[in-house]
């Protein structure tokens, strides 16, 4: 009788790696897709980015948003939660690869805040972003209440997007730990890291971390999302 051999690949759910002006490979840690973007001649990466918009700027959740990841990248990434008064925002903390105090950029490069904290201890996947005050937005999938991993249950609806998904996937909680909730059937895909994730009816829970999938020999029998909680 054969050996039947599981096996569990977790994977953030990380993030489109785009190279300014010539790169052609993503580091090994993104783990990510590079595409190229043409400068002007003698332009830097960040001549091109700091594009300023006049008067507000919307970004709502559930927006792309751009974190540095070195010197002439950046790394696509999805926006989970804005906190009321729109003063900060919520993502994956793998999402900025640079430091606290790094740039993070809107869909169409202006720079809409840094990156204020990151939170990586204990196996922790989550960042806060200082929002610039010109930028304004709502949180238009999950409202503004706020559930901690301690409300999530196994057998819980749960949804999160991604701008890479481009739908909500739901489906229900299959396991909860200490700041970090498994929603199962679904797993994530590169640019939907730091989507918001949120328990229907009851509030936003966390953001799209990592996608784990179990494989039997070399074929994936189930896919499931990690969903990082902030509380």
């Amino acid at each position: 009788m054969g050996l039947t051999v599981k096996k569990f690949v977790t994977a953030l759910a990380g993030a489109l790696l785009i190279g300014m002006g010539g790169l052609t490979a993503p580091t090994a840690a993104a783990q990510g897709q590079v595409i190229n973007i043409p400068l002007p001649h003698g332009s830097s990466v960040r001549d091109f980015v700091a594009v300023t918009g006049i008067g507000k700027n919307t970004v709502n959740q559930g927006a792309t948003i751009y974190g540095e990841d070195g010197p002439g990248r950046v790394m696509r990434c999805t926006l989970g939660y804005i906190s009321p008064g729109n003063t900060y925002g919520y993502a994956a903390a793998h999402c900025f690869t640079q430091r606290e105090g790094s740039v993070v950029y809107d869909s169409r490069f202006r720079p809409i805040g840094r990156v204020s904290n990151i939170y990586t201890g204990g196996g922790r996947d989550f960042a806060r972003i200082a929002f610039n005050d010109n930028v304004f937005g709502r949180n238009v999938m999950t409202g503004d209440k706020t559930l901690s991993w301690r409300n999530a249950r196994v057998g819980d609806p749960i949804c999160f997007y991604g701008q890479s998904s481009g739908a909500p996937k739901c489906s229900r909680v299959s396991n909860v730990a200490p700041y970090k909730v498994t929603a199962s059937s679904h797993s994530a895909v590169r640019g939907d890291s730091g989507g918001p994730a949120w328990i229907p009816g009851k509030g936003w829970i966390g953001v799209v971390s990592a996608a784990q999938i179990m494989y039997v020999g070399n074929a994936p029998v189930r896919h499931e999302t990690l969903i990082e909680t902030v509380r």
